[in-house]
């Protein structure tokens, strides 16, 4: 995330990647909140895996993973 110095997967804070990921599930087009914690423990999970490079995660996946929570 441009502008942010955070680490993320298992050896840093996934919980601000998190919280954006459903930030842009929600709306695409929304700027980025000052939130770093409050995203769903399903999405934290998923960004907090040590994935190979390259990995994509389909939209339906993020929408399972949060169990269709909306903000």
């Amino acid at each position: 995330m441009p502008g942010e110095s955070l680490s993320y997967g298992p050896d840093g804070n996934s919980a601000p990647l998190a919280v954006r990921i459903e930030e842009l599930l929600d709306d695409i087009t929304a700027a980025a909140s000052e939130d770093f914690y409050g995203a769903s423990r399903g999405v934290e999970g998923l960004v907090a895996i040590d994935w190979a490079d390259g990995t994509v995660l389909t939209r339906d996946q993020l929408e399972r993973a949060r169990g269709g929570r909306q903000r």
